[in-house]
Order: C-alpha cells, then sequence, then structure tokens
C-alpha cells in the first residue's frame, strides 16, 4: 500500500488542518507497512528456498522418466491374483466291450462199474434197484433243484442247454449198457425237461434242448433238474447193473 501526500500549499487553511492530520496518519501507516513488511522478509526469503527446492525435485522427476526409470519414485504395487485361470477343454474316451460267456457245473458221484451199492450224488439219475418184471421207472436229479446242474450265464443273455447220452442221440434217448462183460443186454430211457415227461430234453438247440431267456450274472447260479424214464417192459434183461453217462451243453 501507497500513500500519497500534498504540500501545505496546495489546501486552503481549513484543508491544511485535514491534510496534516492525514499526512501525520499516513507516516505513521507507513512505518507500520515498512516494519511489517521488514518482518516478512525472511518468509519471503524462505517461501523462495522451497520454491527452488521443488522445482528442482520436478526437474529431476522429469529426467528419471524421461530415462525410463520413473519406477523408482513411485510405490510397487503387486499385481492382483487372476480371478479364474484360463482354461481348455477337449475329451478323450474310455470304453469296455463285455461278451456274453456261460459257465456250467455238474455235480455227481463216480461211475457205478460193479454190482456192488452205489452212492448217487447232484445232477446223478438213480433208477434204484428193482425186479426184471417191473414196469415203467421214472426218477429226477439226485439233487432234485440242489446242486445238479447249475449254469451262470452273462446278465441278459438267453442260453440253453442240452443233453447227450453216450450213444449220441440228440433227442434224449439214451441207453443204459451192462457192467458185466459178456452181457449184450441194454436198458433203453428217455430224458426230460418237465415232471409230467412229455417234453424231450435233447441236444438240438432251440428245438429241444431247455431254453432260458436270460441270464442272471455270475453271483447265483441257476439250477436244473434232469427228468428221465425208463418204459414198461424194458426191464426185462439178465440181472446186472446197467450205466450210462450224459453229456451235458450249454450254448449262447
Amino acid at each position: 500500500m501507497q500513500w500519497f501526500y500534498c504540500s501545505e500549499s496546495g489546501f486552503p487553511d481549513g484543508e491544511n488542518q485535514a491534510s496534516d492530520k492525514k499526512s501525520a496518519q499516513g507516516k505513521q501507516g507507513e512505518k507500520l507497512f515498512r516494519k511489517a513488511g521488514e518482518n516478512t522478509q525472511p518468509n519471503i526469503k524462505q517461501g523462495n528456498l522451497l520454491m527452488k527446492k521443488l522445482f528442482v525435485l520436478s526437474s529431476v522427476a522429469a529426467a528419471l522418466m524421461a530415462s525410463g526409470s520413473a519406477f523408482a519414485l513411485t510405490p510397487t504395487v503387486a499385481a492382483p491374483a487372476a480371478a479364474n485361470p484360463a482354461t481348455a477343454g477337449k475329451q478323450f474316451n474310455v470304453s469296455v466291450r463285455i461278451l456274453p460267456v456261460c459257465e456250467v457245473v455238474v455235480s455227481s458221484s463216480s461211475k457205478p462199474d460193479t454190482n456192488t451199492p452205489w452212492v448217487a450224488a447232484g445232477a446223478d439219475i438213480d433208477f434204484g434197484e428193482h425186479q426184471s418184471n417191473a414196469g415203467e421207472q421214472r426218477q429226477i436229479s439226485k439233487a432234485a433243484d440242489g446242486a445238479g446242474i447249475e449254469v451262470k450265464c452273462t446278465k441278459g443273455t438267453p442260453y440253453g442247454i442240452g443233453l447227450v447220452p453216450s450213444n449220441g442221440n440228440l433227442i434224449g434217448q439214451g441207453v443204459m449198457n451192462a457192467v458185466t462183460s459178456g452181457n449184450a443186454d441194454t436198458v433203453p430211457y428217455t430224458l426230460h425237461q418237465d415232471d409230467s415227461y412229455n417234453k424231450a430234453w435233447g441236444d438240438t438247440w432251440k428245438v429241444n434242448t431247455k431254453d432260458v431267456a436270460s441270464g442272471n450274472g455270475f453271483t447265483t447260479a441257476d439250477k436244473h433238474i434232469v427228468y428221465a424214464k425208463i418204459d414198461d417192459g424194458e426191464l426185462d434183461k439178465k440181472a446186472d447193473r446197467y450205466t450210462d453217462t450224459v453229456t451235458v451243453k450249454v450254448y449262447w
């Protein structure tokens, strides 16, 4: 702030007194202003020094940025972890082919070859002992519905069981031969699938085999009974033991 003064000659008397008063006030204000200015001199110098320092720092920062070293002035910030990793999907195949199969187990005793008592077992058929004038004889597997002929087949697999006497007959007609050498007599018999003895059990698949619609797997076996018959009059032969062997076949 600047004060301006006029000489006494420039104002009338009345005005000179006012001017003198204003002049005195102006001089006093000037002294105060100058004193305040003197007090502010050190602050101005310090401000100038601070501005110089900021200018120098700004110049250094600009130089570092130009040289690619700006990262030195900024704090290091870790990159955020990916929320989900990138993926790419493809497929491959796994396979197995199950083939159908069947197993058959036939339980039996040893073949009788003498006139001594014989103990049948499993699928064996023992007609017993009879006089030569006895009539028709019917019998079933010794094990009945137990462990005689047991078949296991793949689940869902149809199968058939064929029976073949030692004479190779395919319609369930066998012949028992005498165990004593020189005895040419024979005793015919027939094999059947049912207890009415009307359905022959032979070895022509799907004609006279015992057919099953579906196997049950290998956990539990299917058990099958054989029915056999000696017709009336066929026991009128020499006294002897007569035997035969039957082969069990499974088709699938």
